[in-house]
């Protein structure tokens, strides 16, 4: 059964490869062969792969640059993620940073579809800060009432345009309680010859 089971993952791997498909592990095949539907993100295919910030959308942060400054906080520059560098891009002052410390961070993960960084300020208060997927980031803050509205309908008109979103939220109370900043909304253009 071993030598069937490889031969024939093998004679997949030729048909596929002659369909422009590459394999890289002969199990896949096998796998593949039981998904009735396949989602694939084509950043780099039909975009350009230059992630932007677009115009943040504000809750309770002061202004736009407050609320990037805190999603540039729960960001990580030297793990080099596109959504990160995007969203540390678009501070108008790279220097704001250097008034802050990560003493800790935790990355992204498909079930918990955020980042958060622990922060110290130079007077030594410390806070945490998150950014991720807006409903996620929203159940994290308890927004609820008109403000869970306006926040869903500007997901929505985002999503319309083309724009990915990211929440940001942020705790002053080592994450007991979170409260929601706003919305910034990421775009990654379309190539010119993604419509052919």
């Amino acid at each position: 059964v071993p030598a069937v089971r490889a031969v024939s993952m093998a004679v997949g791997a030729l048909e596929l490869s002659k369909m422009k498909a590459i394999v890289s592990r002969r199990q896949y095949v096998a796998e593949m062969a039981g998904i009735e539907i396949l989602c694939s993100d084509k950043t780099g295919s039909l975009t350009q792969n230059k992630l932007t910030l677009g115009e943040p959308a504000l809750f309770a942060a002061a202004d736009a640059q407050a609320l990037i400054l805190a999603g540039a906080l729960a960001s990580k520059a030297e793990d080099e993620d596109a959504i990160d560098l995007a969203v540390i891009a678009g501070l108008a002052d790279a220097k704001a940073l250097a008034g802050y410390t990560q003493t800790g961070f935790v990355p992204f993960d498909p079930v918990h579809k955020r980042t958060e960084g622990k922060i110290q300020d130079k007077a030594g208060k410390a806070f945490r800060v998150t950014k991720g997927a807006p409903q996620v980031v929203m159940a994290l803050a308890r927004l609820g009432g008109e403000e869970e509205a306006r926040a869903n309908r500007l997901v929505d008109d985002f999503a319309a345009k083309g724009y990915r979103t990211l929440g940001v939220a942020r705790s002053d109370d080592d994450g007991k309680r979170w409260e929601f900043l706003g919305i910034l909304p990421l775009f990654d253009p379309p190539r010119e010859d993604s419509k052919e």
